[in-house]
């Protein structure tokens, strides 16, 4: 069963995806509905092996469901990109980019729901490459590939955000 700290993680995630915390609660409890549902559902009681992943990926599914109501999902499949993985070393981690309060919502309301789940698992819950990989059932060249865009991207955007500081 869940654990006091992962229904803490489980609600920052929520946070992460939704930008608030009463739809984030309310990802929540739907998630943890649906995982009540699914283990009464069947003879097999242990049937999911990982709950915390379980209700996870239902929080992700349920505020992807909800923006794609709201028409505000855009989903780039990069399974289909015939991408080489690109390593990350250390003079270009996320882990050291320092940015403000205002930097980082800026660059957060450009990325979309998968980019906001990666950075998310990565930098906040420091989760390896290989276990993000394993829990969503992706290679993990995809997601290095990914980790490399995302990157790129928000380097550009905070030196432009800098640039904007220095002409003011």
């Amino acid at each position: 069963m869940l654990t006091e700290a992962d229904y803490q993680n489980l609600f920052k995630y929520g946070v992460a995806l939704a930008g608030n915390e009463d739809d984030a609660f309310e990802l929540l409890q739907q998630s943890i509905e649906n995982f009540i549902r699914a283990q009464k559902s069947t003879v097999d009681k242990d049937h999911i092996l990982n709950p915390a992943a379980y209700v996870r990926r239902s929080i992700k599914n349920l505020f992807i469901d909800k923006m794609r109501h709201d028409q505000k999902f855009h989903h780039i499949d990069y399974d289909d990109c015939e991408l080489e993985p690109i390593l990350i070393t250390e003079d270009h981690s996320i882990e050291e980019i320092l940015i403000t309060k205002q930097d980082f919502q800026s660059c957060w309301s450009m990325m979309n729901v998968d980019e906001r789940e990666l950075l998310y698992l990565f930098a906040i819950e420091g989760y390896t490459v290989q276990e993000i990989a394993d829990d969503l059932g992706v290679k993990k060249g995809t997601l290095l590939s990914k980790i490399h865009r995302l990157k790129a991207r928000l380097r550009t955007q905070l030196e432009l955000l800098n640039e904007d500081k220095k002409v003011i």
